[in-house]
């Protein structure tokens, strides 16, 4: 006559799967647990890259070659965008004191396609306005 053993320690025992070794070993790598996180972030910011930007990939503003970047700043408790006007010569521009505009989160703006499927309109970020681009 057989006996079977159903003790915690025989239970323990069984074997496991490969993607069960494989999560195992990896949690124990923190860099390599930064790295897979990092680049879920970036593979979702790809995928969603129509609703994080604030205008359509191929639109091109001719009339501003060389702007810097636009960094929003605080005014009161609100975000605005400076507006900067050309000043003649070698493509330099400088900020229009006062002269500002709120920035606003999810906001109508170009029309995208989400995962290239849905027809969209909302963006995550902009001004509405084509005079304060972000």
């Amino acid at each position: 006559m057989e006996t079977t053993d159903s003790s915690p320690a025989r239970l323990s025992a069984q074997p496991l799967s490969p993607g069960q070794l494989f999560w195992r070993r990896l949690r124990k790598r923190k860099i390599a647990m930064f790295g897979g996180c990092l680049l879920a972030v970036l593979y979702t910011s790809a995928i969603l890259a129509g609703f994080i930007a604030p205008y359509d990939a191929v639109r091109q503003d001719r009339a501003r070659f060389f702007h810097p970047p636009i960094w929003p700043e605080f005014k009161g408790l609100r975000l605005v965008v400076p507006r900067y006007e050309s000043v003649s010569g070698d493509f330099a521009y400088k900020k229009v004191s006062g002269d500002t505009c709120p920035l606003h989160f999810m906001i109508s703006g170009a029309p995208y396609r989400l995962l290239g499927l849905i027809p969209l309109k909302i963006h995550l970020f902009g001004t509405g306005d084509d005079q304060y681009p972000v």
